[in-house]
């Protein structure tokens, strides 16, 4: 990919770290990066084009505009992705009316204004740094949920010093000195700091990340004040390149968002404390909601909830009781902020928001059960006869449809296979349980129309048939050997993983629905020698965490049946698909073959 990144910024930001920190390792993966912003402080190996882009009268927007769609032009850029509000605004009409998608991530709050009640000026994708922020903008700027995800800023924890306990207890107060943090530090310094100070006699108080002359002047004044009285016990040092080792070196920190993270990542006791709210010692008892607010940051709403100084005092007492942060607490932070992990998800984004900007129509997917010679007697009626499935596939022939399978989607999603190669009228196959009927039945058929499908397999190869509809008083279908599974394969159908026995996945406890899920994609992936990319819910069945495990076990998808995302990108891991069933005549099928019919069902299910 060519990828550009837009900031608008005169100071260093977290927006500037993050950026460049997602460059570099989009670099490291063999991408073409370029950041443009009006200042860039952080080393980077990215090529860095200085455009003004802080500047908002109308005709210095305009230039940019105008230089930004010249340079995506020239530069062939296939996606652009925007740090900041002015940015976003750039972005937004320098990629309009192109295929290239414009991503925004929002690190702070945004304030609703007629030009953003207008048109989505934020772009395709809109990645929010934490779940408070995400229900603002939803709720203020009337975003569509479905093109909004939570991705957290990233940090390297590999390059952490070692923590050191300090022989002198040492607060450390990192943030900006300038707006909202600005005036809450000042508030510190004269309202918890001479009692604090005073109280904690061999204490010792630095303070990190801006200028005190931003301060409030009695702030200033009081800070001087209370050095020339502890001469040894105040310090101040202001932004330090080398800010890990200062932490590491702490008793309590006192921060919000990165700074806040990268000490929890090191073990030190936290005090979350933001612009907009205070969220207090970080422990199990508050890390939800300290995530959400990104450490204080970020409140559910633009309007800052005012913070009771006298609870921050409270907080920093209480931290510094603490020697360490608990183990669970850091490895949920490690785990939740990785930079690698944060990294795949925002190219999971790109691609995404890519692929559908070739293809905006929704894909219909077909699900499949049994193929039969002649009808049954069944209360489920997932079944078609052979006849039936004839006819299907004649129809999707005679109107062009191009059937694809998940491996094939996500070459094109990935890069490997040309988007402009990408079928005008594709649709997806798919057959559930695996049964012997579908070999003999269905197979033969999407031979002769060369059509593709996927068909989803229980990992428990021993089990020979449908034993969980059997108890209900079902008919009995055998279902595919090993042998036979291969057989589709070398056929060009598409294996995925269906569960090991096929079990109600939101009944279990997670031990053992982790179980069903990642030995259902080994014990295939060992019988067939590659990977199975895809998995089927049992009964159309899922919950959050279900999907968590699915999405942690390495699949890259997950299929329900009538439940999931408006589009398929919408959530990978609860795809909708159309039922087929044996009523399904030609009008029926025809309407359930229209891009528009998930649209229409979706509005009637409420979701």
């Amino acid at each position: 990919m060519r990828i550009l990144h837009l900031l608008s910024q005169i100071e260093v930001t977290g927006a500037e770290i993050y950026a460049t920190q997602l460059a570099q390792l989009q670099l490291a993966a063999g991408e073409q990066v370029w950041i443009m912003s009006d200042t860039l402080h952080t080393p980077t190996e990215a090529c860095y084009i200085s455009i003004p882009l802080h500047q908002r009268s109308f005709w210095r927007r305009v230039h940019n505009i105008n230089s930004v769609q010249k340079f995506i032009k020239a530069q062939r850029i296939d996606v652009v992705h925007a740090h900041s509000r002015a940015a976003s605004w750039v972005g937004y009409f320098s990629t309009l009316g192109t295929k290239i998608p414009l991503i925004s991530t929002i690190h702070g709050r945004q304030k609703a204004s007629l030009s953003k009640k207008i048109w989505n000026m934020y772009g395709d994708r809109v990645i929010p740094v934490c779940e408070n922020l995400r229900q603002q903008i939803i709720a203020q700027l009337k975003l569509a949920p479905r093109h909004v995800r939570v991705i957290p800023n990233g940090l390297e924890f590999q390059f952490l010093p070692e923590r050191i306990l300090p022989v002198v207890p040492m607060l450390t107060i990192a943030g900006r000195t300038t707006g909202p943090k600005g005036r809450i530090t000042s508030e510190i310094i004269l309202e918890v700091l001479p009692s604090l100070l005073a109280e904690q006699t061999n204490l010792q108080v630095q303070f990190l990340g801006g200028a005190l002359i931003n301060l409030s002047p009695a702030a200033q004044q009081q800070f001087a004040q209370l050095q020339q009285r502890y001469p040894q016990r105040l310090f101040h040092y202001g932004f330090v390149s080398n800010l890990s080792d200062y932490l590491a070196r702490s008793s309590c920190v006192v921060a919000a968002g990165r700074v806040a993270i990268e000490a929890l990542a090191l073990s030190v006791p936290t005090v979350a404390l933001g612009e907009a709210l205070l969220v207090g010692l970080v422990d199990e008892s508050t890390l939800n909601a300290a995530i959400a607010s990104n450490f204080g940051d970020l409140g559910c709403t633009y309007k800052a909830t005012p913070i009771n100084i006298k609870h921050v005092k409270e907080a920093i007492v209480a931290a510094l009781q603490q020697t360490m942060t608990a183990s669970n607490i850091v490895e949920t932070i490690r785990a939740t902020y990785s930079l690698t992990t944060v990294f795949q998800a925002i190219q999971s984004v790109y691609q995404g928001a890519i692929l559908e900007k070739w293809h905006p129509q929704h894909i219909p997917i077909l699900m499949y059960h049994k193929v039969l010679l002649a009808p049954e007697i069944t209360k489920h009626k997932i079944f078609v006869t052979q006849q039936q499935f004839e006819q299907h596939m004649q129809f999707l022939a005679k109107r062009h449809f191009t059937p694809i399978t998940f491996k094939d989607y996500f070459g094109y999603r990935d890069g490997k296979k040309n988007l402009q190669q990408f079928p005008k009228k594709p649709i997806i196959l798919t057959f559930d349980d695996a049964y012997v009927n579908n070999l003999g039945n269905a197979l033969p058929i999407l031979k002769k129309y060369n059509f593709k499908a996927v068909l989803y397999a229980l990992g428990d190869l021993q089990i020979q048939n449908n034993h969980w509809d059997v108890k209900h008083g079902e008919p009995a279908h055998q279902l595919m050997s090993p042998e036979q599974l291969k057989i589709m394969v070398q056929a060009g159908i598409e294996i995925g993983a269906h569960s090991m026995t096929h079990a109600n996945l939101v009944k279990l406890d997670e031990a053992a629905c982790w179980q069903e899920i990642i030995e259902s994609k080994q014990n295939l992936e060992i019988l067939l020698g590659e990977p199975v990319i895809s998995f089927a819910y049992p009964y159309g069945s899922y919950n959050a965490t279900v999907k968590q495990l699915t999405e942690r076990a390495g699949f890259r998808c997950a299929v329900a049946t009538d439940r999931g995302g408006l589009y398929l990108e919408d959530d990978l891991f609860a795809i909708f698909r159309v039922n087929i069933m044996p009523r399904d005549k030609y009008w029926e099928f025809w309407k359930k073959t229209r891009s528009g019919y998930r649209g229409r069902y979706f509005k009637k299910r409420g979701q």
